[in-house]
């Protein structure tokens, strides 16, 4: 799902000369999230990975992403008027958001592609974002969990495996309650011997009779 939903639309939108360094960066969070249970390293890079990518990538994207779907909106909305700001306001735009992107030379630092974005990538970009991000968080707080449970700088091996019962209880030990043990349980086994010798009584007197009529 993190792979369709973050790398796919990048593959499909953007340059290859230009989202590499990206792509291959989602992709090596996603292996150490994948392989995460394997060792403690794994998920010390994962969360590493994925910290990054919120605050150095996907954060940029998703703030550029989200001026140009307002500024998209706003010039919709002065459209009406007839307004010079509509010029500007049509994705050809760029708000600098991606200037940390641009300085560790992971992308040009825009989403204009050829100096343009249209307004179906923009919205599916900004939504793209939305859901990647919210996966991220998703990851690190599975790995962290994962990690209380094998160790955060060791790797402990848990059965987790449950004990098949071979025996089967002994009657005091049949209900999980004690007042129910106390109570009800024994009243309830009294009566069922009742009702059997009951129906036992009953048959017995029926065989009798049939006997005494046959003789």
């Amino acid at each position: 799902m993190m792979f369709f939903l973050s790398v796919v639309p990048i593959i499909i939108y953007g340059h290859f000369d230009n989202e590499f360094l990206r792509v291959c960066i989602l992709m090596t969070s996603i292996s150490f999230t994948f392989w995460s249970s394997i060792h403690w390293l794994l998920r010390s890079c994962s969360i590493v990975t994925h910290i990054f990518v919120l605050i150095f990538i996907e954060g940029g994207f998703f703030r550029e992403l989200l001026m140009q779907c307002a500024c998209y909106e706003k010039g919709k909305f002065f459209s009406h008027f007839s307004l010079s700001i509509v010029g500007f306001c049509n994705g050809g735009n760029n708000f600098g958001e991606l200037f940390i992107m641009k300085g560790l030379n992971l992308s040009d630092g825009s989403v204009l592609l050829d100096g343009r974005i249209t307004p179906f990538w923009m919205q599916f970009l900004f939504w793209r974002s939305f859901l990647v991000m919210f996966l991220h968080y998703v990851c690190i707080l599975l790995t962290g969990s994962l990690a209380l449970k094998l160790g955060i700088f060791e790797q402990r091996y848990i059965d987790t495996q449950i004990a098949e019962e071979v025996d089967r209880p002994s009657e005091d030990n049949a209900t999980i309650f004690a007042f129910v043990k106390q109570v009800f349980y024994h009243k309830t086994l009294a009566y069922t011997k009742f009702e059997k010798n009951k129906r036992l009584g009953i048959y017995a007197k029926g065989c009798c009779a049939r006997k005494r009529e046959i003789e």
